[in-house]
């Protein structure tokens, strides 16, 4: 049994583990629709996820491109800020409308920006 993403439209739709040999059944799904993906993203760059693009020509999931002026990284097949996180705050977040870091204005900003810190941690494997 393997993980598959479900993509329809270049978007992951559905992530399931199965067996190839249910998915070649089309009881399923289309069978071309299927995708494999690992849980260590050792696969196709990222591990799948619903609402996830999954790039053809690079054979790569990417996750949803968080603000306008976020680059794509080629590498990791994942989005950068236009400026780099400053490092000696890790609680900083994203302001779309300066296009920069800056310190959260909220309790609520300060819990998304841990809530997104602890998300990078376990997405860095």
């Amino acid at each position: 049994m393997a993980l598959f993403a479900y993509v329809e439209n270049g978007v992951v739709t559905n992530v399931v583990a199965i067996d190839l040999s249910k998915i070649d059944t089309g009881l399923f799904g289309i069978p071309n629709n299927f995708i494999e993906t690992t849980i260590d993203g050792s696969l196709r760059k990222n591990y799948a996820q619903i609402g996830f693009s999954y790039d053809i020509p690079n054979d790569a999931f990417m996750p949803p491109k968080p603000y306008a002026s976020w680059v794509l990284n080629t590498t990791t097949f994942k989005w950068d800020a236009p400026i780099p996180k400053p490092e000696n705050d890790p609680y900083y977040v994203w302001d779309e409308s300066i296009k920069n870091w800056r310190a959260p204005k909220s309790a609520e900003e300060e819990q998304q920006a841990l809530i997104a810190l602890a998300n990078e941690v376990l997405n860095a494997s």
